[in-house]
């Protein structure tokens, strides 16, 4: 999947109406580099170090922001926990039934195309996700 260059990290956040601050660039940031679809709690743990001042508040705040101007998405695995998706390229996911674990799948394995406005009519699909429900490698010889 490819990464996104500072400037259009900062450009997405001002197209949102944000000002790019340290904060804001380091919780894009870190979605972007990270492929495990972490909770706000976990974007906060790992950059509060960093940022002293840095609130779980304003993690959720951003994260909700961004998901909200399509520049981020967020995935319920499940668990009740909302997990937050960084990587723009399309995309699906494998969710484990046991510990909530999503795996992206390359989607050119399962490519669907976006439905025409004339399938569903008078609704316009912005996009299609697709989750594969089962058990991950780690779970596998734990289900009972």
């Amino acid at each position: 999947m490819r990464q996104l260059a500072e400037k259009d990290i900062i450009e997405q956040l001002r197209r949102c109406g944000l000002r790019a601050t340290g904060q804001r660039l380091a919780i894009l940031r870190a979605l972007r580099e990270d492929t495990s679809h972490p909770s706000a709690e976990e974007i906060f743990r790992r950059l509060s170090g960093s940022f002293p001042t840095l609130s779980l508040s304003t993690v959720y705040k951003t994260l909700q922001t961004l998901a909200a101007m399509g520049v981020l998405t967020t995935i319920d695995n499940g668990t009740g926990k909302q997990r937050f998706e960084g990587q723009p390229d399309p995309h699906h996911h494998a969710v484990c039934n046991y510990c909530g674990r999503v795996i992206d799948i390359d989607f050119s394995l399962f490519p669907i195309p976006t439905p025409r406005d004339k399938m569903i009519p008078g609704f316009t699909v912005q996009s299609v996700k697709v989750y594969f429900n089962g058990v991950c490698r780690d779970c596998h010889g734990k289900k009972g």
